[in-house]
């Protein structure tokens, strides 16, 4: 319909098609139903942090995570997620010395957003050394 010139009549099946591909994790589908509805794509921040995540908990890949997480901390200092996953991703990666100022700054982030749960889990880690 959007080819044919009439973009207001495909406007409800890209939106249906990008409900369905964000259900299904079809990014290449969901981005190209985005540019259809004009939609902004994820941020690069957005994007890093997924790749780290998917890189961490599904390939099991640290190292490549960590990588990611460090380039959401270069452009945001202050990204909670990304402080506390990259010091899980360092201590995954053999590398507890490294990820210790990590762990104290996520738990220092955690008590100012009162998570209980990451204040847990980073005092827990911080006890153990290095």
């Amino acid at each position: 319909m959007d080819r044919s010139g009439k973009p207001a009549q495909a406007q409800p099946y890209w939106e249906k098609s990008l409900a369905m591909a964000a259900a299904i994790k079809d990014e290449t589908t969901a981005d190209t139903a985005r540019k259809r509805l004009g939609l902004p794509g994820p941020s690069p921040e957005d994007a890093a942090m997924k790749a780290g995540l998917a890189a961490l908990y599904e390939k099991k890949d640290a190292v490549a995570a960590a990588g990611d997480f460090r380039r959401v901390l270069e452009m945001d200092p202050n990204h909670y997620g990304a402080t506390f996953q990259l010091a899980k991703a360092l201590d995954q990666a053999g590398n507890p010395a490294e990820s210790r100022p990590f762990w104290e700054k996520a738990l220092k982030m955690a008590e100012g957003y009162k998570d209980a749960e990451t204040v847990k889990v980073a005092k827990e880690r911080l006890a153990r050394r290095p």
